[in-house]
């Protein structure tokens, strides 16, 4: 019987066939090969990286925020999804066996870089050369006129009232001038010094009108009427409160008088180089008094929307000014809504508030209060004044079938008439007159002893819903 062990001699070793082990050892790896595989690896990285953060962020804004998933949220995860097997592959054959990727691999990969690279590059070149204004915006006895420019400089208004006014150096440019009518040249890049534009505030007021949440879509303020007297913007005029994502808002905005208040995304970045006035304030436009409030918590995730220590700031500012006041009429301006029916709904500590002020100073003239932030249609009329969510001005409309507040009793596009009260979230159904899925701006129009608000599909451009309200 023959014996399972072999012993090799050394002429037996001559003649021996050389079994190959399924391993290839790869030639040694020179500088230049070194050099290459971390330089494409090392850029794979950046990108994924930088596609991780800003896919997080969207996350956070659009699926967190406002409850669903957009488009190139997707774009963002399918990125991460080719990139993170590139890595992983490269890093593991280069430690494991100190082998790096084929050419025919790091061809494809370089492929995508360009790709990403590109893809990048488009993103990136909508935050060049924008710049929007000038604005003109009532700031108590004055008026602001506030510009912006995409790189940081130096700019000079000239105008027939007053000397040559130099703005900050920076984006952001704002010049006082104490006149309700005058003309202005603007001197600074993205503007053309020989422009004249014109500023006048009109005596009584006739119209003014009211828009809300444009949320960086200019479409429909720009199809705003220009003879209204003024305009008032309830807040969320970006989504990050950035420079150029106010550019889209503001880009070909009526030349009329702005009144402009704050919202929850306005103050996660630049909002005070727009809106340069304290949380509550008081402005006068001839017979027209309106008071702006702020109640929310500074940021989009604080559980809680409304603040209560603001909200208590909020009333007593109105219980302090209300006693002085001898306009003609009066209307309120918040950003979150009183009454809503609408995604959020309202807040129970703060509407209460505010029904215990409209009922102790039923005699002080408020005709109104307009809000926001739910983006869509609703209004309310409790005793002798409306209360309105305005539509969104530009942002996507939402539902009336909140999560936040549990299950409603409708499940439909358009509401009318009185609805149940369900909970302490869902508050003023009982005064509710009608509720619609779609953006709107609101015109306030003044005829003898009678204002008419007349509610505007911004789509379709039609009145939807007029109301009357007699004085």
């Amino acid at each position: 019987m023959q014996s399972n062990n072999t012993v090799l001699t050394p002429a037996s070793c001559e003649n021996a066939v050389i079994i190959e082990s399924p391993i290839v050892s790869t030639p040694r790896m020179n500088r230049k090969q070194t050099c290459s595989f971390w330089l494409l690896f090392l850029a794979t990285l950046a990108f994924m990286l930088y596609y991780i953060s800003t896919g997080v962020l969207n996350f956070c804004a659009y699926v967190l925020y406002f409850r669903r998933f957009q488009f190139y949220g997707f774009a963002y995860l399918s990125t991460i999804l080719i990139l993170l097997p590139i890595l992983g592959t490269q890093l593991y054959r280069f430690l494991k066996h100190r082998r790096i990727s084929t050419k025919k691999f790091q061809t494809f990969q370089l492929a995508m870089l360009v790709v990403f690279l590109v893809d990048a590059i488009m993103f990136q070149e909508q935050f060049r050369n924008v710049s929007y204004g000038p604005l003109t915006i009532l700031n108590g006895n004055q008026t602001q006129v506030h510009w912006y420019t995409t790189k940081q400089s130096p700019t000079v208004l000239r105008s027939n009232e007053s000397t040559a006014n130099m703005s900050h150096f920076s984006r952001f440019h704002n010049v006082f001038v104490n006149s309700t009518q005058f003309e202005y040249q603007i001197e600074g890049p993205g503007f053309n010094s020989s422009d004249t534009h014109s500023f006048k505030l009109n005596g009584q007021v006739k119209k003014f009108s009211v828009m809300t949440d444009i949320h960086s879509n200019n479409r429909y303020l720009s199809q705003a009427p220009a003879n209204a007297d003024f305009m008032i913007l309830g807040g969320d005029y970006s989504n990050g409160g950035r420079g150029h994502e106010f550019a889209k808002s503001f880009r070909d905005a009526p030349n009329v008088p702005y009144l402009m208040a704050v919202g929850n995304h306005d103050v996660l970045g630049n909002s005070e180089d727009l809106v340069l006035r304290q949380e509550n304030f008081y402005q006068k436009v001839h017979n027209v008094g309106v008071y702006v409030l702020f109640v929310l918590n500074h940021g989009l995730f604080k559980g809680q929307y409304v603040n209560n220590t603001k909200a208590d700031a909020a009333i007593q500012f109105l219980e302090q000014k209300i006693k002085q006041n001898s306009d003609e009429h009066v209307f309120i301006v918040v950003h979150h809504p009183v009454y809503s029916t609408g995604n959020f709904g309202s807040n129970k500590y703060f509407t209460t508030l505010v029904e215990k002020f409209l009922d102790e100073h039923q005699n002080s003239n408020i005709r109104a209060i307009f809000t926001g932030h739910d983006h869509q249609f609703a209004s309310f009329q409790r005793n002798k004044q409306f209360i309105f969510v305005s539509g969104g001005g530009g942002g996507d409309i939402t539902n009336m079938m909140s999560i936040l507040h549990g299950k409603r009793t409708w499940s439909t596009p358009n509401l009318k008439g009185p609805q149940q009260i369900l909970n302490d979230n869902c508050m003023g159904y009982q005064y509710h007159l009608d509720s619609r899925l779609m953006s709107t701006r609101t015109d306030v129009t003044f005829e003898a002893h009678k204002i008419k608000y007349s509610v505007v599909n911004a789509d379709s451009l039609n009145v939807e819903h007029v109301y009357e309200q007699v004085f």
